[in-house]
């Protein structure tokens, strides 16, 4: 009975271990991915691609012969969510703060298309994108009074609307 019992035992441990491994691995393999993704989204912001840099894009690679995609600060930044078992990496928070630094600096016409290419899709910045538009938009009654709106129907509070905008200016000065 006790041989069993060691060897259920010994059985247990090692699948323990495996599967740890596995989780250790794959977290090493999605750091790894955020930081090549980091640094390929900072390459398309020193050359003023501003979507990109966010959103990521696609390249053809000649020698692959098939189309990469690299990602943008905006999914960076989401990664680890709810995995923070290890923690979360630096190049995650270096992420968000890019991603807000962006909001705030962007010209208004690629935060506008930033907008309307995210609004649809999980982007956890997007009422903080709404509030810097609002600000902006200031002298235009109709835009404002149509942010306010999709500010609103994705979830904010229209007395939220300048705490976000002060949070995102505070975050992106750090």
């Amino acid at each position: 009975m006790n041989k069993k019992i060691i060897l259920y035992s010994v059985i247990a441990l090692v699948v323990l271990i495996i599967f740890f491994a596995g989780y250790v691995a794959a977290w090493m393999q999605t750091n790894n991915f955020a930081i090549e993704n980091y640094k390929k989204a900072e390459e398309m912001l020193k050359a003023g691609k501003y979507l990109d840099a966010l959103n990521g894009y696609q390249i053809f690679d000649t020698k692959l012969q098939k189309y990469v995609t690299y990602v943008g600060f905006t999914q960076i930044s989401t990664m680890f969510e709810g995995h923070p078992i290890f923690g979360i990496p630096s190049i995650v928070e270096k992420a968000k703060k890019e991603v807000m630094k962006l909001i705030v600096t962007m010209p208004t016409d690629d935060l506008e298309v930033y907008f309307q290419n995210t609004v649809r899709n999980k982007n956890p910045y997007i009422l903080y994108v709404l509030a810097e538009l609002i600000h902006r938009s200031s002298g235009d009654s109709s835009k404002v009074s149509m942010y306010e709106n999709i500010f609103s129907l994705l979830g904010g509070k229209t007395n939220e609307i300048a705490k976000y905008y002060d949070t995102l200016h505070k975050e992106a000065s750090e």
